[in-house]
């Protein structure tokens, strides 16, 4: 018995001994698993980040070059250039990455048929780009192959974002599958000795699985919003096109033909050459506001913050608003000394446009009243006009990008007031009988950079 004895202790020795020593080359095995995981996703991920880039970058000259040639603005010119080398960075950038893995020979193929198409998007744009700055406007066949030669390109780098996207998959699948044969041979060998390791090396591998594929998930979501976010605003320079072609043709013609009038018969009265005047400088005024609508809906920069007088950029709103005789403007409470922390700039176009968006509403004929409020840590300034009001059917609309009811005009006057309003951490209500808008601001703004 006890020789029996002897022989089960040495056996169950040798199989602890076993036992332990493949364990130990088991947890080293998932150990170097995972290692080898992390080096080939911190190879993929500035492929990836490369590629989202060169999409991003895409989008940003095909927005400035469409930009330019409805505003001609070289800025937006050379915004165009900038974006696109950019491009070319990112472009290189990947190729090296994927010549330095030396096995990915069809992206490499890909890549190099990108530098083919982005050659002819370059000589797209330039051919839209003369065509416009000869004859003001845009060639219908330029603009047609600029937008195809850009959307050959985008599909070219959609494929290889999917391609790295499907490669980090096969590496999680390989990852998942390895991990369980170790943890089970583990299981088997360890007993419950060794259950609380193996329930670690369990955990540990899920998390790390789980982790991968929440990032590889939001990077999908961001880049799919991002792609989502410009071809609505892509979307909505092709409608602001439209509208201003469109809008801008009447004052034009007023323009023109008070022009030849005056050409015509320059013995004319001065009655008669004042109301041409009038109505060229009216006609001009129109335009003019149209395009400042457009710029500020384009442009989004960053707030320019200082401490102003609230009663100083309201004078100055109204100095800019091309107000007629018949209406009376209003300023209650006008506290000197109320400063607020804002972008004055902005500010004031936010005032302008909720004053002229009055008057229209009033026919050029009433009263608005702007009352500011001093509340704590806020600062409230009412637009209120005579108007008829504004129909509860389209009260939740007025705030939407191009949204308008009137039979001119780009629809952009309000969605520019909202998104200044919220740039500064505020917000803007509207309530009827009578028609009054309230900007709600504070006076300092916090945890903004």
């Amino acid at each position: 018995m006890q020789k029996i004895r002897k022989k089960l202790i040495l056996g169950a020795m040798a199989i602890s001994l076993l036992s332990a020593i493949i364990i130990s080359v088991s947890i080293y095995e998932l150990e170097m698993m995972i290692d080898g995981q992390k080096m080939i996703l911190k190879m993929h991920r500035p492929a990836m980040n490369a590629l989202n880039q060169m999409k991003t970058s895409l989008f940003d000259a095909t927005q400035e070059a469409y930009a330019y040639v409805l505003l001609n603005s070289p800025e937006e010119k050379d915004g165009f250039y900038s974006a696109m080398n950019v491009f070319d960075d990112m472009l290189e950038q990947d190729l090296s990455i994927e010549k330095s893995f030396g096995i990915y020979h069809d992206e490499i193929q890909t890549l190099e048929q990108i530098k083919i198409l982005k050659k002819e998007f370059m000589k797209h744009a330039e051919t839209m780009f003369s065509s416009y700055e000869k004859n003001s406007s845009i060639d219908a066949e330029s603009a047609k192959l600029f937008e195809d030669s850009k959307n050959s390109i985008l599909l070219k780098v959609d494929a290889l974002i999917n391609s790295e996207r499907d490669e980090l998959r096969d590496i999680q699948d390989s990852s998942v599958s390895n991990s369980t044969s170790s943890v089970y041979m583990i299981t088997i060998l360890s007993g419950v000795t060794l259950f609380s390791i193996i329930i670690f090396s369990i955990v540990f591998s899920r998390k790390f699985t789980k982790t991968i594929e929440e990032k590889i998930r939001l990077e999908r979501q961001l880049g799919e919003s991002n792609a989502k976010l410009k071809n609505e605003k892509l979307a909505a320079i092709g409608e602001i096109a439209s509208r201003m072609a469109h809008d801008l043709k009447n004052p034009l013609n007023v323009i023109k033909t008070c022009l030849a009038l005056l050409k015509i018969s320059p013995q004319n009265s001065d009655e008669k050459n004042s109301e041409c005047l009038q109505r060229i400088e009216k006609s001009a005024d129109n335009m003019q506001h149209q395009i400042e609508d457009v710029m500020n809906f384009v442009r989004t920069k960053p707030l320019q913050l200082d401490w102003h007088p609230v009663s100083e950029m309201i004078k100055s709103a109204i100095s800019g608003v091309n107000k007629p005789e018949s209406v009376i403007i209003e300023v209650k409470n006008p506290d000197e000394t109320l400063k607020i922390q804002c972008d004055a700039q902005k500010i004031e176009v936010l005032l302008s446009n909720l004053i002229t968006n009055a008057l229209q509403a009033m026919d050029d004929q009433g009263k608005v009243t702007i009352t500011v409020k001093e509340q704590e840590e806020f600062v409230s300034v009412e637009v209120q006009d005579t108007g008829p009001g504004i129909p509860n059917e389209i009260m939740d609309k007025i705030f939407e990008p191009l949204f308008t009811t009137k039979q001119t005009g780009t629809g952009l006057g309000l969605a520019s007031v909202k998104n200044i309003v919220e740039q500064h951490g505020g917000t803007i209500s509207v309530r009827n009988n009578p028609t009054t808008f309230e900007v709600r601001l504070s006076k300092k703004i916090k945890n903004r950079t």
